[in-house]
This record gives structure tokens, C-alpha cells and sequence, in this order.
């Protein structure tokens, strides 16, 4: 009598299932941005980091939506910290227009 033993290797994928809530590190953030800053095109403004109840760093998108003006104003980049930027895509004027809600 032979006794066989068959051994299977599973490879398990477990999946962080996002079950908390997201909480940012602030509720509201304000950017100031100098009018007709001649130096506006290498400028970035950090946005908030986004954690959950397990404490991991959530990573997210922004839909950018201008409610003043359609145009791009902005675009959003990432550095090598996974920290979100937003970058101005033109100079402002606060002539023009002097908030901007995004």
C-alpha cells in the first residue's frame, strides 16, 4: 500500500478592501498663489494626505472641476513621496478673478 501525498502550492492574494472610511489630514485647504508670479510654472502646492482606520496611506484622485471658469487652471502630479500636487497650468490675476473653488 502506498500512501501518496499530494502537496499544492496556492498562491493567496489578499486585498486590502477599503472597509473605513477615508479621513484627510485637514477638511479644507487653502492655497494662496502670488498674482503674476513670473516663477508660476515651476510652482506645486501639496494637497492632503488620506489615511484610513487601518492607518494605511490611501491613495487618491482628484477630478479637478473649476466651478468659476471650465478652462484647466490645474493639474494634479505626484512626486516621489506619492504626495499630490497641484500645479498651476497659468498665471492668475486677481483682477480678473480673485477665488477659485475647486
Amino acid at each position: 500500500i502506498h500512501d501518496t501525498i499530494y502537496v499544492y502550492i496556492l498562491p493567496i492574494r489578499i486585498l486590502n478592501i477599503n472597509d473605513n472610511p477615508i479621513k484627510f489630514s485637514v477638511n479644507q485647504t487653502v492655497i494662496e498663489i502670488v498674482e503674476n508670479d513670473e516663477y508660476w510654472l515651476s510652482k506645486t502646492y501639496s494637497l492632503p494626505h488620506a489615511t484610513d482606520a487601518d492607518g494605511d496611506l490611501i491613495t487618491y484622485s482628484l477630478y479637478l472641476h473649476n466651478w468659476n471658469e471650465p478652462t484647466g487652471l490645474f493639474e494634479l502630479d505626484a512626486n516621489n513621496n506619492n504626495n499630490l500636487l497641484l500645479k498651476p497650468l497659468k498665471k492668475f490675476d486677481r483682477e480678473q478673478q480673485h477665488l477659485y473653488l475647486l
